[in-house]
């Protein structure tokens, strides 16, 4: 929202101080918007009767994606006047047809060139704050000019020049022709890079009909002038701006050093798109105010028509949160998921040896001959193709990721094996994705972690460290006003370890827990191909229990059991000079009811249908409220093979956008008498993996 304040013209830095702070204004490009650029127009323009006059010519004005304004809605021109010898200064003109007798001119940042000539003709606006929204100023009456680096500048306005007494004569030059065509009252407004010259300007310049002055995004080096400033003045800054030369901070040490002024006002603007650009020095950023183009024009169009600023704008509901921190959110979910679910599958592991290549069990213990022997490959060979003919006749190609998603392995010691006890290695994969939608957002990703464990069982109590390696790539899009270009595609990696301990309280309760920490990097590639990183960290804790209410005999039966636990991770990015830091937490807390009954068929095999429905709250920076989940499964075993069907799905939930389900089917064959020897699983799944906590039982 924009706030009014402060309006005081109390001496609270004197100038020797303030002076002190001005930095050079490196790193403030921010006006540039991107893209190639032209610069000023040659000294003549084609097609005109008076070269050493002022020439204009209409203008046919394309707006940029992110634009506000009606551009079509209004007349443009580009214009030339005559300045210093040799010289001509350009500015491209907008009038509504309610244009009244005031004027501004706009000083965009970067090199201050702001349109690029299209080669099927027209001018396209640049994605600078005040150029693609200088139809918000024609439309609100004022004769609009967007100044343009004169034509002796073909590479732009350096900083140097900024501060001249060149500048000084052509912007003198450009106030005199709006005069000329009916201007009573000129406002010069600068941001990021023009804010240099409008600061400089307020200094030296006299002319009569120069009104005041507005400074956006002020670079931090234009300190210097304020004491020099005696007429009116505002000042608009946006709160999150995280630019190093236009600082908050340093905007509000700048107000207070306008001693001199008249008339000055500061108002601050918060909200809006987060950053698109992939610097926060840049247009599309907090530091351009996207999303915030309407706001911050309407407090300045106000100040210029009233003299004060009221407090106003209040969020709007298309406001979107930063698009890294809601990444961050679902990406360190996703991982914490991924980890939790690794480890449960593990605690319910039995000490037994096993190995899952490609989506197929191999029993490594099932044999009496080890691992190492000689004609252990042949038996593992022998394992996955089809033992009538020798050959792969139901083969197919694999991807590496697809192997690594359906593979897994567990080798477990075989000293104390009887009561549960010794050491065990173990690993695993899983993949899930999300699609969110917060304000005017639009996230999706995909998420795929590989996990290694290591741990020790004795007796009563299990405890281990898992090691994990998660990857995370996805895209944003923002809608509303900002255009088809806002948008980029997102990378992110974590590796982590994560500590983990179970222990059974009796036959029918059990408790665990795990911890956790992870590091990793965020990567960003906008539309246009520009990137920009950031290093990432995540945090986790998670605990439950499960207490079986009602034991099943050992002959079979129903069961019934009831548990509950709780997820917590906090993951964050680091700021950098491109991308602003950012933290997001996200938690879940649930409380399932579980039932089974194992029924005993005549052939002797045994069929165990389950159903489930749960509780959960979900809290933090993603989806957020309570919900309903169910679920249910299907297993029968006999004759060699198990059939095992499952289902899972978000009944209800408090965030309406939120949907979670997942579907699984698996078949075990184990050939060999007594169900010894080797053994294989062909499964699939699809949709959303059983959340990470739900494998710890």
């Amino acid at each position: 929202m924009v706030i009014r304040k402060n309006t005081s013209t109390n001496k609270l830095f004197a100038f020797a101080l303030t002076a002190l702070l001005a930095l050079g204004p490196a790193g403030c490009g921010g006006g540039g918007g991107g893209g190639p650029t032209v610069g000023a127009p040659p000294a003549t323009m084609p097609g005109q009767p008076q070269p050493g006059g002022i020439q204009r010519v209409r203008a046919n004005v394309i707006p940029h994606p992110s634009g506000a304004g009606n551009v079509a809605a209004l007349v443009w021109e580009d214009v030339t006047v005559p300045t210093r010898p040799g010289v001509r200064q350009r500015l491209l003109l907008a009038k509504a047809r309610n244009a009244g007798d005031k004027a501004v001119i706009l000083f965009m940042g970067g090199a201050g060139t702001p349109v690029t000539s299209l080669r099927e003709g027209g001018l396209r606006l640049s994605g600078n704050f005040l150029v693609r929204s200088s139809a918000l100023f024609a439309e609100a009456g004022f004769v609009t000019a967007i100044i343009d680096a004169p034509s002796d500048r073909s590479g732009g306005m350096e900083f140097s020049f900024r501060w001249s007494s060149q500048h000084h004569a052509d912007v003198r030059a450009a106030v005199d022709f709006l005069v000329s065509e009916g201007a009573r009252e000129v406002y010069l407004i600068g941001t990021s890079n023009g804010s240099m010259s409008v600061a400089y300007l307020a200094s030296v310049i006299t002319h009569p009909r120069v009104a005041g002055y507005v400074l956006t995004a002020s670079a931090r080096s234009i300190v210097s002038y304020a004491s020099a400033i005696r007429d009116p003045v505002l000042m608009v800054h946006h709160t999150d701006d995280l630019c190093p030369g236009t600082q908050f901070s340093d905007a509000q040490t700048t107000f207070n050093a306008i001693t001199n002024s008249p008339r000055k006002e500061f108002v601050s603007v918060s909200g809006g798109y987060p950053q698109i650009s992939p610097s926060v020095c840049q247009a599309q950023t907090a530091h351009g105010f996207l999303g915030r183009e309407r706001e911050a024009v309407g407090a300045i169009v106000e100040w210029m028509n009233t003299g004060v600023v009221s407090a106003m704008n209040a969020p709007r509901a298309d406001d979107a949160p930063s698009w890294h921190k809601a990444w961050l959110a679902r990406f360190g979910r996703s991982a914490a998921e991924h980890v939790t679910g690794a480890i449960g599958a593990r605690i319910r592991e039995t000490p037994n040896s096993r190995l899952t290549l490609g989506g197929q069990d191999v029993r490594l213990d099932a044999s009496p001959v080890p691992l190492a022997g000689a004609d252990s490959g042949a038996r593992l060979a022998d394992g996955l193709l089809d033992e009538r003919n020798g050959d792969a006749s139901l083969g197919r190609e694999m991807s590496m990721r697809e192997l690594l998603l359906a593979s897994s392995f567990h080798l477990a010691s075989a000293e104390d094996s009887d009561s549960g006890g010794g050491w065990s290695f173990w690993g695993g994969a899983a993949r899930s994705g999300f699609d969110a939608k917060e304000g005017a957002l639009a996230l999706d990703g995909d998420v795929t972690t590989a996990t290694l464990g290591f741990d020790f069982e004795r007796e009563r109590w299990l405890a281990g460290v898992a090691l994990s390696r998660s990857a995370g790539e996805g895209a944003y899009k923002f809608d509303g006003t900002c255009g088809s270009g806002c948008g980029g595609d997102l990378d992110s990696t974590l590796t982590g370890v994560y500590p983990y301990a179970r222990y059974r309280l009796g036959e029918r309760l059990s408790l665990w827990g795990a911890i956790g920490h992870g590091r990793g990097e965020l990567t960003l590639t906008t539309g246009g191909g520009s990137s920009a990183q950031a290093d990432i960290e995540m945090n986790m804790a998670s605990i439950g229990g499960r207490s079986v209410l009602l034991p099943a005999s050992k002959e079979g039966g129903f069961e019934l059991a009831v548990r509950s636990d709780a997820l917590l991770a906090w993951t964050s990015s680091e700021a950098t000079r491109d991308l602003a830091e950012a933290e997001a937490r996200t938690s879940r807390l649930r409380l399932a009811l579980e039932a089974s009954r194992e029924f005993g068929l005549a052939s002797g095999a045994r069929l165990t249908p389950s159903v489930e429905v749960g509780l959960r709250y979900d809290g933090g920076d993603a989806e957020t409220g309570g919900g309903v989940e169910v679920g249910g499964g299907l297993r029968y075993a006999g004759s060699g093979f198990t059939i095992r069907v499952n289902a899972r799905g978000l009944l209800a939930h408090a965030d309406d956008d939120y949907e979670e389900w997942g579907v699984s089917g698996s078949v075990r064959l184990a050939p060999g008498e007594g169900g010894r020897g080797l053994s294989m699983r062909l499964g699939s799944s699809w949709g959303a993996p059983a959340g990470g906590a739900e494998h710890l039982w």
